[in-house]
Formats: C-alpha cells, sequence, structure tokens
C-alpha cells in the first residue's frame, strides 16, 4: 500500500513545487526553467528523482521526471512526461485554477520499457493571506498495469512566516485505496526564490510500518 501512495504522490505529479505532491496554480514563467532532486525513503525502497520544468509562454508549463528505484523490489527507473495550462485569465479574487495532463513509462529489472500510467488534474491554489496558501488538486489516473481507473485528491496548506520559510502540512487520498497519505514538511530559502532545500516527513494514516523521509533541492529562475 505504501509504495502505491508514494507512486501516486509523484509519478507524473513531480512538478508540484517541491517539497509539496500537492500541484500548484503556477507555472515557470516565459523562457523560465528550474531543477528540482530529492531522495526518497520507505521501508523497502528508496528513490533518487530528477525532475526539470520549464515555461513555454505564461500559459504553458512542460516538465519531465526521471526517477531511479531501489529497495526490496529490486532497481527500476521510471520516465514522465506533464504539461501544466494556467491561463492568467483563469483567476476568481485571491482563487487561481490549472489543468494539467500527463504520462509515464516504466523499467523493471529484467523487462523493457512500458506504459506506466496516465492522467489528468485540475489544480486550486488560493492565497488566504500574505503568509498562508490553500492549494488543492482533483483527478483521475489510469494505472496500467492493473488496468484501472483512480480517482485522487491532494490538499496543502502552507505558511511561509518569512522569506527565508516555509512549512507545510499535506494529505493525498485515493478512492478504494484505504488511508489518506499524510505528510509535514518544511523548506529553507538559501536564495529566496530561487534555491532552496527541502525535508518532508509522512505516513499513510493508519498502517503500521508506512514512514517515509524525502530531502530535496530545488533551482528556480533559471533564465532559457
Amino acid at each position: 500500500m505504501l509504495l502505491l501512495f508514494l507512486g501516486l504522490a509523484t509519478a507524473g505529479l513531480a512538478w508540484a513545487g517541491r517539497p509539496l505532491s500537492t500541484d500548484d496554480a503556477a507555472t515557470a514563467g516565459a523562457a523560465t526553467c528550474q531543477a528540482e532532486s530529492w531522495f526518497q525513503r520507505a521501508e523497502g525502497a528508496r528513490d533518487v528523482v530528477l525532475a526539470p520544468a520549464c515555461g513555454l509562454g505564461d500559459a504553458v508549463e512542460v516538465g519531465l521526471e526521471w526517477r531511479f528505484l531501489g529497495g526490496d523490489a529490486g532497481p527500476g527507473r521510471m520516465l514522465s512526461v506533464g504539461v501544466k495550462w494556467v491561463d492568467p485569465a483563469w483567476q476568481w479574487g485571491p482563487a487561481r485554477f490549472g489543468l494539467k495532463a500527463y504520462g509515464g513509462r516504466e523499467q523493471s529489472q529484467g523487462e523493457g520499457w512500458h506504459t506506466a500510467n496516465r492522467g489528468l488534474v485540475g489544480l486550486l491554489s488560493l492565497e488566504l493571506s500574505a503568509q498562508w496558501q490553500l492549494h488543492l488538486n482533483f483527478g483521475e489516473e489510469y494505472v496500467h498495469g492493473p488496468r484501472q481507473h483512480q480517482a485522487h485528491g491532494h490538499a496543502a496548506l502552507t505558511w511561509a512566516p518569512s522569506e527565508d520559510w516555509m512549512f507545510f502540512g499535506e494529505a493525498l487520498a485515493t478512492r478504494g485505496q484505504g488511508g489518506a497519505l499524510q505528510s509535514l514538511g518544511l523548506r529553507r530559502w538559501i536564495l529566496a526564490d530561487r534555491l532552496g532545500l527541502d525535508l518532508t516527513r509522512g505516513r499513510v494514516a493508519g498502517e503500521t510500518g508506512s514512514g517515509f523521509w524525502t530531502a530535496g533541492v530545488g533551482w528556480y529562475g533559471i533564465g532559457l
């Protein structure tokens, strides 16, 4: 169950703006790129992820995610591609809206590449105050292995008490898959809005031995 949730939290959703797995309704910006990388550890699993993304105009962002899998299941790899569309006109007061489509392929030990998943997600970001923001995602993913459609929802609340720090709480749920994945985390900006280090700790609600943690770095505002 934990590996299923971790896959949902990251596969195809990686350019959600570390340290969140919930995506925000914003793009990198025209002719601007970002690069994120993190290490993830759970019982029986450890992953390393590289996730660059670039803005094509102000409304469209294209992202890639390379995931290198390790642990009890043996080595593997996953490559995901996503396109996020956030039109500047999609705004109502403090609320911003967007859409994202994604798809991934994976390779397990001793096997060739095959299609893993594809999905469509609706995005909502709400600025509650200068320091607090709420992000909501609702979508459906098709997982090719079991040939299942999975409806899922993400919610994250962030607090930025200063320009150097950001803290968050997050929950991710999939219909019919038991308890939600819950996590807490923080980001320390080394260079304001440009270079940040982050750490998260999480678990699946009600599941013993489901703890996991991640540590990552993000570099933003890279001009083309």
